[in-house]
């Protein structure tokens, strides 16, 4: 009889193995999505990648219609992750006191990359829209104010797609509870207009609500209401700002009412209760047809975990999935990029010199990888020198890596900015220098600190009117340390000027 039950029990062992082993033992399948302006990597099914993604280029496009600012294409690329189910997103979700948020999405603003992970059965985009919005908007020329940033990044948040029809402007019920909770107890529209990051109403967590809340009311107010007829109110206000008018001059011209009028106008508008939306159809119908899918490899798919890690500063973890990605695809230059990237969070950049030669040889196409090569052998050899400057030699090798980077991605500020700033501390090639610096405030004209560079290229090449012409730009700056160095590089310009011929 012993014998026998073996036999059963191993045979029940085989056949319970067989059934079970496909689901519990299967790896995930990986696949890559690549569209105009985001890549794309999923274990979700393919159907519902092409979903999500294709919500996302619809959302972009939008936005690039109603505001010319934003640029065409992503000067900055955009990678994003898609898992199939909230098990899978966890262990690559940010953390909070050592556990994994309550998030069902996060987007990782940088300034070499853009992160937005995600699970496949999101509710509703709501933070990825706000947060991308503000990343658009952040390439356009001039920064707006506090409250029309977060009012619109808020109310476009809502967007959703009906019938190939744009539709804007839903009502937040978040902030529409919030809003009657509070018996209409409306913040100033004075001081409203004037909040700045160092305003206590920003930065006080009670009054940090009701600011969201009443930015997002009165851009409601002034984007939605009346089928948009004080839009074109608002975007006068904004030209006026532009014109050097100060946020109370501007508004009195633009809206031609009083605050105390405007802020019962606000206060009638939300107790009505009553929030209407809008629709735009666009000649462009943006369909999934473009996009390319393939497999992805094991191996790239752990470096792509690993980079999630990465870039939330979970580094010992993401080396762990580099280091699985090494054994499933030998060679994979991902690799040792990725190791190159830890290894400059943590300020050793001999070895990330050497993990990215290594990945160079391997063949990398990645143009990060050539930038932070750059990068890691200028900081390799100013970290050692007191006053910044570098061979001859070591210029034109930075040079040559920043140059391949933007082959790679034209468009990438940082390493345009990165060859001006070689040749300045590498003493010679100043106009090549000027040049490059200025494509790189192109594509990212809110980068002050690109100013100070091209301002000292100009005057070491002794455009000495160009430079303070840069320079004094700066002098209006909040950074206190970009305005110090400013003055001081002024001061010897006009020591120049002034000295005889």
């Amino acid at each position: 009889m012993k014998k026998i039950h073996l036999y059963i029990n191993i045979f029940l062992l085989v056949l319970l193995v067989l059934v079970i082993s496909p689901k519990a033992w299967a790896k995930d399948k990986w696949i890559s999505l690549q569209t105009k302006n985001f890549n794309v990597v999923s274990n979700a099914d393919e159907k519902k990648t092409r979903q999500l993604t294709l919500k996302l280029e619809q959302f972009r496009y939008t936005l690039s219609q109603l505001h010319p600012d934003i640029p065409e294409t992503e000067p900055v690329p955009v990678t994003v992750v898609i898992f199939k189910d909230d098990k899978s997103f966890a262990p690559f979700k940010p953390l909070y006191k050592g556990k994994p948020k309550n998030i069902s999405g996060y987007f990782q603003p940088g300034d070499d990359e853009n992160v937005i992970a995600l699970d496949s059965n999101i509710e509703n985009l709501r933070v990825i829209f706000h947060e991308y919005f503000h990343l658009l908007l952040s390439y356009s020329t001039v920064e707006l104010p506090l409250w029309i940033n977060e009012g619109l990044a808020e109310v476009y948040s809502s967007f959703e797609i009906d019938k190939n029809e744009v539709v804007l402007g839903a009502p937040l019920a978040t902030h529409v509870d919030y809003l009657q909770s509070n018996d209409l107890k409306l913040i100033p529209l004075k001081t409203l207009i004037n909040v700045d990051h160092n305003s206590p109403i920003y930065n006080e967590s009670d009054k940090t609500s009701f600011f969201y809340t009443q930015s997002w009311a009165f851009a409601h107010y002034l984007m939605i209401s009346e089928r948009g007829a004080h839009k074109s109110q608002l975007f006068k206000f904004i030209k006026l700002l532009r014109l050097g008018k100060n946020s109370e001059q501007a508004f009195t011209e633009a809206f031609g009412v009083s605050f105390e009028t405007m802020e019962q106008t606000l206060r009638t508008y939300i107790s009505n209760k009553y929030y209407p939306i809008v629709k735009y159809s666009f000649n462009t119908a943006l369909t999934d047809k473009s996009f390319t899918v393939q497999p992805l490899g094991d191996g790239q798919a752990e470096v792509y975990l690993g980079t999630l890690l990465l870039r939330t500063d979970r580094l010992e973890e993401a080396e762990k999935h580099f280091k699985q990605a090494a054994s499933l695809e030998p060679n994979l230059p991902g690799v040792s990029e990725n190791l190159g990237f830890i290894a400059m969070r943590q300020n050793n950049y001999a070895k990330a010199e050497d993990y990215f030669e290594q990945a160079i040889k391997q063949g990398s196409k990645n143009y990060l990888t050539y930038y932070q090569y750059a990068e890691a052998n200028y900081l390799a050899t100013v970290s050692k020198s007191d006053n910044g400057t570098v061979s001859k030699e070591l210029a034109k090798k930075i040079v040559e890596n920043a140059q391949t980077s933007v082959k790679l991605r034209p468009g990438f500020a940082q390493a345009y900015h990165l060859i001006g700033v070689a040749n300045l501390f590498g003493g010679e090639n100043f106009q090549e220098g000027i040049e490059n610096t200025k494509k790189a405030i192109l594509f990212a004209p809110r980068k002050k600190e690109f100013l100070l560079t091209l301002g000292q290229l100009q005057a070491q090449a002794g455009e000495y009117a160009e430079a303070k012409k840069t320079l004094q730009i700066l002098l209006n700056s909040d950074n206190e340390d970009l305005k110090s160095k400013a003055k001081v590089i002024i001061s010897e310009v006009d020591e120049r000027l002034a000295a005889p011929k």
